[in-house]
């Protein structure tokens, strides 16, 4: 499995500037298009599960591993549970039946990372995405860490 990122995309990725206005606008319309999936539709489609999970997976590095944005609220931490429960009842056969509180806690999570997008450098955030494909390729090989969910 090839990474997202080389590492000659790391280097040549902006040390001080965050992403550029199109490909922040690229990222975040994805993402809005997954969470709106969520709000609207029974069974959201496979994409859309995977960008919500790439949004997660990428705060978690940038809180956890990297330590550069602070969860003191759990908002984080909520979403990413809100996400695993719809989980659940998408594997039992059910469609998706996300409620308010859960979908809030989706968009939050959304918001965090917007922000991420927004203010860090374009550099840190292609760290942050190879490390985060590191992480992932890491579990899928059975290294799981206790706290990890897989989706």
């Amino acid at each position: 499995m090839k990474f997202t990122y080389s590492h000659f995309d790391l280097l040549l990725a902006d040390p001080i500037n965050p992403l550029s206005e199109k490909k922040a606008t690229f990222y975040m319309l994805k993402i809005y298009q997954a969470l709106d999936a969520f709000d609207t539709e029974l069974y959201p489609e496979l994409h859309h599960w995977q960008t919500l999970s790439d949004v997660a997976n990428m705060l978690e590095t940038l809180t956890k591993e990297f330590e550069l944005l602070e969860d003191k609220e759990g908002v984080i931490k909520d979403g990413i549970s809100a996400l695993a429960m719809a989980y659940k009842r998408k594997e039992a056969g059910l469609p998706n039946t996300i409620d308010y509180d859960d979908l809030t806690m989706l968009r939050q999570m959304v918001n965090s990372y917007a922000y991420a997008i927004e203010t860090l450098p374009e550099r840190i955030m292609v760290s942050a995405h190879r490390a985060t494909e590191k992480r992932i390729r890491s579990i899928l090989t059975g290294k799981k860490k206790q706290g990890d969910i897989i989706l």
